[in-house]
């Protein structure tokens, strides 16, 4: 069996002090140990700020579906009204009717997009949360 190497090691009689082995045997020499390793906090906190940012982005995300779907929708002078319930029938002529179901169904697109993004974000700001806790 090899011997350790020369060298300081923790003292086998206290587990806060070094002793210094000879390559033999222990000697009278020692001094304190190192200071306990801490855990990098700086890597939990990001993670937390990340899933708040993910949080205020899911909730600014949800203030924007309430403007795209509550707000009346203008095509020039017409009131087109808005996605839950738009007015379609109420315009006069069918260019009024063209303009108005395209200015709706271009609100209706951005407002999945606008889903899908507030979706991420919030799946986003889990993730980091959950890795958050074990870093």
């Amino acid at each position: 069996m090899t011997k350790p190497a020369p060298d300081y090691y923790p003292d086998p009689s206290d587990p806060n002090m070094y002793r210094y082995w000879d390559g033999e045997q222990w000697t009278s020499h020692t001094h304190p140990g190192p200071a306990p390793v801490v855990a990098n906090s700086s890597a939990a906190n990001a993670y937390a700020t990340i899933a708040k940012v993910m949080g205020v982005l899911a909730a600014a995300c949800v203030a924007l579906l309430a403007f795209l779907l509550f707000t009346d929708v203008r095509v020039g002078s017409a009131k087109c009204g808005t996605l839950i319930s738009p007015k379609l029938t109420e315009l006069a002529g069918e260019t009024g009717f063209w303009a108005c179901r395209e200015a709706l169904d271009s609100r209706e697109m951005w407002t999945f997009v606008l889903i899908g993004g507030c979706v991420l974000f919030l799946v986003i700001g889990a993730v980091v949360s959950r890795a958050g806790g074990k870093a």
